[in-house]
């Protein structure tokens, strides 16, 4: 699909001023907690309250999937994303079907989407979950076709303000996952 996307950035560390996000970016994906080195503040979500917005959870696989489950959910939920909006569960490289599956359910069942960020080389591995987000750096901003595949991170590391930021490009039917600013 090449037509109706949703451009997006996410930067673990976000940047300084929205002004500094490449021209066209209309959605900031930005980190809950997890394995990040870096959860988003309040006043850094506040800061892109005029863009779509969608948290991520960076998953850790030696810990308990629902227990974590459960803090992306609280976490999610505190910063005022409605429920049934979607969390990027970030999976990147792994493929463990059962941990996968399990988390995947739970952030479902405290009212949130699950949707999975994984790299192509272990797309058929995982569940489906809700939908894919597809890492695949130097590609076109195209989603590609594929069941359930919703969006696709194709760059890398772009200097953008004090940070760097990936560029993602979403299915426009994925509109409804993302939340709107400002948080509480």
């Amino acid at each position: 699909m090449t037509e109706n996307l949703i451009h997006a950035a996410d930067a673990s560390i976000p940047p300084e001023h929205a002004s500094d996000l490449p021209e066209g970016t209309e959605a900031i994906l930005g980190y809950l907690g997890g394995r990040t080195p870096h959860v988003w503040t309040l006043a850094e979500w506040r800061r892109f309250g005029h863009l779509l917005q969608m948290g991520i959870w960076v998953a850790d696989l030696g810990a308990d999937p629902v227990a974590q489950a459960k803090q992306a959910a609280a976490a999610a939920h505190a910063l005022g994303f409605a429920r049934f909006r979607g969390i990027l569960l970030d999976f990147e490289a792994t493929a463990d079907p059962a941990f996968v599956g399990e988390m995947g359910l739970k952030v479902r069942d405290h009212g949130f989407i699950p949707l999975g960020y994984e790299s192509a080389g272990v797309l058929n591995a995982n569940p489906r979950l809700d939908g894919i987000v597809l890492a695949q750096p130097n590609q076109p901003p195209v989603v590609p076709p594929g069941q359930l595949i919703v969006g696709r991170q194709y760059k890398w590391d772009l200097a953008c303000g004090n940070t760097k930021v990936d560029l993602d490009v979403f299915d426009s039917s994925t509109k409804h996952l993302f939340g709107r600013g400002p948080r509480k």
